[in-house]
């Protein structure tokens, strides 16, 4: 979006006529043209409505992180509980079971169990 053009007002002094006002372009000027004001506010617009349909509300993404870690811990625990089945099962040494076991203690950073 190209920067709106910008005027500063200019009263000059027409003699016994009286005054006149000149808008003269102005880097810094207080004054735009009703079309590129009309552009910027319709752009403000959109952008707001964009924000505001695609950014989740602070409290619910809290709300969502604590369910997310809920969640892991429950399953950890219950992946926790099933190697623990698994390692005291006699067919357990030397079958898939054994690596599958092995492989979620790396995953969990646990020991196999004794």
């Amino acid at each position: 979006m190209s920067e709106p053009k910008r005027y500063m007002s200019d009263v000059c002094n027409l003699g016994p006529k009286g005054y006149s006002c000149l808008l003269i372009q102005h880097k810094e000027g207080e004054f735009v043209r009703y079309e590129d004001y009309a552009r910027l506010k319709a752009e403000v617009e959109r952008l707001t409505a964009f924000t505001t349909r695609t950014f989740i509300p602070n409290e619910e993404l809290q709300a969502e992180v604590a369910r997310l870690k809920e969640q892991v811990e429950r399953l950890t625990k219950a992946g926790d509980a099933m190697a623990k089945l698994l390692f005291i099962e006699p067919s357990y040494i030397g079958s898939p079971k054994q690596e599958a076991v092995v492989q979620w203690c790396k995953l969990t950073d646990d020991k196999p169990y004794a």
